[in-house]
């Protein structure tokens, strides 16, 4: 979504450009729905994932990186649902880059956005 084309334009610019000329999101930039439940855990997945340069298994350390720079403390049942979410996110993302299937609709929660 965020490497260029041949063009130098990336996915998510095309994706930005179509937004705002049609006033309708584009179907790439839309993640999957999130239960109001989980959705602080989407948060954080957000949070403890948005400075990596490129889409890779989230590891240990960087989780436990993340959580001594911003001071948290999360339960086990938190920690293994981040790195659930990510497995997910990074099987979908190479789905989608392979072309072997397209993004989840919904309204809520851009990750694919990234920005």
């Amino acid at each position: 979504m965020h490497l260029p084309d041949d063009k130098g334009a990336t996915k998510y610019e095309l994706a930005q450009r179509f937004s705002k000329s049609t006033g309708k999101k584009h179907p790439d930039t839309i993640a999957p729905e999130v239960d109001k439940e989980a959705e602080y855990l989407w948060g954080l997945y957000r949070e403890a994932t948005e400075s990596r340069a490129d889409i890779k298994s989230l590891a240990w350390t960087e989780l436990d990186s993340w959580l001594r720079v911003t001071q948290r403390t999360l339960t086990r049942f938190e920690l293994n649902a981040l790195r659930a979410i990510d497995r997910a996110f990074c099987l979908e993302y190479i789905e989608v880059k392979n072309g072997r299937s397209k993004p989840q609709n919904s309204d809520s929660n851009r990750r694919y956005t990234k920005g």
